[in-house]
């Protein structure tokens, strides 16, 4: 009984924490897409804020990664990759996820066309409210995507 009350507990500081980071607004998640030859035809829409993934939430995660979009002529991403990144490990798959979830229209007025986008996501946290989470990733988002230095890990 006291190893079911041990793990209902180790629960209850999980979730809270979980809540802490992620419910009170001490994260930012920053997109920029980076140019590409030719005139945009996709565009995502944003019909909701994009959230930090919980995954990276878990490990403590924060970094940013540099991602090629292919967008097949119905708006459908056909492929996502991850070109460059920091840290190099863990923060690909939630980031894939992410960028999957995403609908695309078509902004162009013409046919639709495959397209291949690139995009930078930021994944930030940290700050004592909201404002400061978000001023502390704009500073990270000038920072490069290479250097193990600028990113905090578990």
């Amino acid at each position: 009984m006291k190893y079911l009350n041990l793990k209902v507990s180790s629960i209850g500081v999980a979730s809270a924490l979980i809540s802490a980071v992620l419910g009170e607004g001490f994260t930012d998640v920053q997109i920029r897409f980076l140019e590409t030859e030719g005139t945009p035809i996709w565009s995502r829409e944003q019909l909701e804020p994009v959230r930090y993934p919980r995954a990276l939430a878990f490990k403590s995660i924060a970094g940013c990664g540099i991602f090629r979009i292919i967008i097949d002529e119905r708006g459908k991403t056909k492929e996502v990759s991850m070109i460059s990144g920091m840290p190099a490990e863990g923060l690909e798959l939630p980031a894939v996820e992410m960028i999957r979830s995403w609908t695309w229209v078509n902004t162009s007025g013409s046919q639709g066309d495959e397209e291949t986008k690139l995009v930078r996501l930021d994944f930030c946290f940290g700050g004592r409210n909201e404002e400061e989470a978000k001023l502390l990733c704009e500073a990270q988002t000038q920072m490069s995507c290479s250097d193990p230095e600028n990113y905090q890990t578990e």
